[in-house]
């Protein structure tokens, strides 16, 4: 739950987070980390809090799905905008402040970009490989001005969500949702800022990338 220490130390008095924890069938005994924090136990205490944190558990009681994970945290979510990270330290969260200030200041889709001209390679090596493969592809068909559009981390107006019918279950959900956001946003709304992606500290991955490419590459000939 490094997320949201970091989450608290986001000095935006004017906005009000809402943190949904999904856990998907979890290796990682969510139950137990959420009992043993100390700040969750004590979010009603605000006397020394700039921000009010509403936090949610969801459990995704069905089959292991990243996609059907992320459609469940959609569905749940209540604020105007949502932002969506990977909970195993990936993504840091001190992005979020850079995602609100450009909220503040007209942007509609903020997308975090890992391979934008002049990033580094992040590890592990494998993940950037096929990675950056997949978005070469992908940006070859869509013909997008996009650089990453595999990518967890994003910002955006939840209005953009009204008539989006997401279906995927794996990992292409993060193609599918990116896709039909970008398709519903004009290029001055939306914006790619660099994000260093970081090897997980917690967990195992659930990634198989023999399915993961199927399931892209199956979305990318049907769309």
């Amino acid at each position: 739950m490094d997320e949201i220490e970091k989450i608290r130390e986001v000095d935006e008095k004017a906005f009000r987070f809402e943190i949904l924890i999904i856990d998907d069938y979890s290796s990682d005994k969510p139950n137990e980390i959420i009992a043993n924090n100390t700040y969750i136990n004590k979010k009603n205490d605000t006397k020394n809090q700039d921000i009010k944190l509403i936090l949610t558990r969801i459990n995704a009681y069905y089959k292991k799905s990243v996609g059907r994970a992320i459609r469940k945290g959609l569905e749940s979510s209540t604020g105007d905008y949502i932002i969506t990270l990977d909970g195993d330290m990936a993504h840091d969260p001190e992005n979020i402040s850079r995602c609100i200030n450009l909220i503040r200041n007209g942007k509609n889709l903020i997308i975090g970009a890992r391979f934008l001209p002049k990033q580094h390679i992040f590890k592990p090596i494998s993940r950037y490989i096929i990675s950056k493969i997949l978005n070469t592809v992908i940006r070859f068909f869509y013909r997008a001005e996009v650089h990453d559009y595999t990518t967890g981390f994003r910002c955006f107006n939840r209005k953009l969500l009204n008539n989006i019918d997401l279906k995927e279950n794996g990992f292409a959900i993060h193609l599918e949702l990116n896709k039909k956001l970008i398709e519903k946003t004009k290029k001055s709304e939306r914006i790619e800022i660099p994000i260093e992606y970081k090897k997980r500290m917690y967990g195992k991955s659930k990634m198989v990338y023999t399915k993961v490419w199927f399931d892209y590459f199956k979305l990318i000939f049907d769309s």
